[in-house]
């Protein structure tokens, strides 16, 4: 991924931990809001939870397919529908421009994780939390998702030792 910098020109980002954490910490303040909304739907067009039901139904064939980018790209899809059903322009567009950073996250996070039953699992619960929790519930949860069990140094650092790997 580039930067631009305004009289510096365009430079690769350096996948350090910094970069880890930054990512982490904005995509669960993103998603806090975005699952608060989107909870709100859901209670009161319940019919959409079926949106979400059949994003975790292709995660779980992804999974079973034992295809890390398939399981990636159908996590990342789920996060997208979420993003569609809270209904706020101004959540979409700063997800359209995060998604290319949670990618790459999801990449490193799968790369050696061998249980992948357990992403379908968190999702599972996200949505349980989405229809029955409060907004506080909803805040613990996604940051248990997207922060929770990944410490974002080791995977700043396996995201480094694989940029710097000698050619």
């Amino acid at each position: 991924m580039l930067r631009a910098s305004p009289r510096r020109g365009t430079h690769v980002i350096e996948l350090d931990e910094a970069w880890a954490r930054e990512v982490y910490e904005t995509r669960s303040a993103l998603e806090t809001r975005c699952f608060q909304r989107a909870a709100a739907v859901l209670r009161e067009q319940p019919h959409l939870i079926a949106v979400l039901d059949d994003h975790i139904d292709r995660l779980r064939q992804a999974c079973a397919g034992d295809s890390k980018p398939d399981v990636n790209r159908a996590d990342l899809s789920f996060h997208s529908a979420v993003y569609d059903l809270a209904g706020s322009p101004l959540l979409q567009t700063l997800w359209n421009a995060m998604s290319r950073h949670v990618m790459i996250m999801f990449g490193l996070e799968t790369y050696r994780h061998s249980d992948l039953d357990r992403i379908v699992a968190e999702h599972v619960m996200l949505l349980r939390t989405l229809l029955e929790g409060s907004p506080q519930d909803i805040e613990v949860a996604v940051a248990r998702h997207v922060i929770g069990p990944f410490d974002s140094k080791t995977i700043a650092q396996r995201a480094y030792e694989a940029a710097n790997k000698p050619r």
